[in-house]
């Protein structure tokens, strides 16, 4: 895990958030009603792969498609033998309403694949949860890196998952030797921001804040306090805002 902390310092200026020029008004509204004003489109890379690229749903806010690039490059780059990141859908070109969604409406939305134990890119998102229990094809350590960067590095407000990985993850985070170089109160930030939310057994819905310099983002109430790991089976009335 001192790989990963080494790598975000080496990478950070590719993200860090005085270094991303975030163009005035970008996105606006909110992530269930909202709109892209000047969307970037995100490309496919080495390590990063499109579920359905035939739907053109691969539009985004800026720092959403350069986290996407540097998550990626960066886990790569810990775990050689990673496989592609698959995506699903982020926003249509200029935002609003896209099916299937009742988010992913102004480029802060954008679903992908878990890692998989083993090291197989799926061909769409399957689920890793049968029964509440979660399969050992979910591969923690990489999972919970990915995460972390997002966390740490992009902004991201929330990330969606099912409750019984978040379970698994709380089980397993702050004992795990693999990431004894990570502060209890780092581990407990990146286990804040997973929300249980029902029908993300199979993928990760993350969500980032509303770029300071779009002033017509509507943003979401901020998560509580504390890691959430005694409610995992509990959904709050400010999750269901649009996910």
């Amino acid at each position: 895990m001192n790989g990963l902390i080494a790598l975000i310092a080496l990478f950070s200026d590719v993200i860090t958030p005085g270094l991303i020029i975030n163009p005035p008004n970008e996105v606006s509204g909110f992530y269930s009603n909202g709109a892209i004003l000047t969307p970037t489109k995100v490309a496919l890379r080495d390590h990063l792969f499109f579920f359905h690229p035939e739907r053109d749903r691969s539009y985004s806010s800026t720092r959403m498609a350069e986290t996407l690039y540097f998550s990626t490059a960066a886990l790569t780059e810990l775990f050689p033998e990673s496989e592609s990141l698959g995506v699903g859908d982020i926003s249509a070109q200029k935002g609003g309403e896209l099916s299937g969604h009742a988010s992913h409406q102004n480029g802060l939305d954008v679903d992908v694949s878990f890692y998989r134990s083993d090291f197989v890119a799926p061909a769409q998102m399957t689920s890793v949860v049968k029964n509440g229990v979660v399969s050992d094809d979910f591969d923690k350590l990489r999972n919970f890196s990915f995460i972390q960067i997002w966390v740490e590095q992009a902004n991201a407000q929330r990330i969606f998952i099912d409750g019984a990985i978040k379970h698994s993850l709380c089980q397993w985070a702050y004992d795990a030797p693999e990431l004894t170089s990570l502060t209890k109160e780092a581990k407990s930030e990146v286990l804040r921001r997973l929300r249980p939310y029902p029908n993300h057994d199979n993928h990760f819905h993350i969500r980032l804040r509303c770029p300071a310099e779009s002033k017509k983002c509507l943003a979401q109430a901020e998560v509580p306090e504390g890691d959430g790991c005694d409610s995992t089976d509990q959904i709050l009335e400010s999750e269901a805002e649009g996910c």
